[in-house]
């Protein structure tokens, strides 16, 4: 968790939603798609869609570090 945090601290929360998209196989039907909501603060700030595997190259390492706990 703590691994996380830092993360997350590490990410400037106000432009998160303006990140775009590396690819957008999701647009047609060619990959599953995600977002990362993250809440802090009581204030929730949201990403755009992102094909599924493939975050915001600025969000990669929180997206990885998520990803390996689901799959533990």
């Amino acid at each position: 968790w703590m691994e996380i945090t830092a993360l997350v601290d590490s990410i400037n929360l106000a432009t998160l939603d303006t990140l775009q998209s590396p690819t957008n196989s999701r647009m047609v039907d060619g990959a599953g798609y995600a977002q990362i909501i993250i809440t802090k603060k009581n204030k929730q700030y949201k990403t755009g869609y992102f094909d599924d595997g493939k975050p915001m190259i600025a969000l990669k390492s929180l997206y990885k570090q998520i990803m390996s706990l689901i799959e533990q």
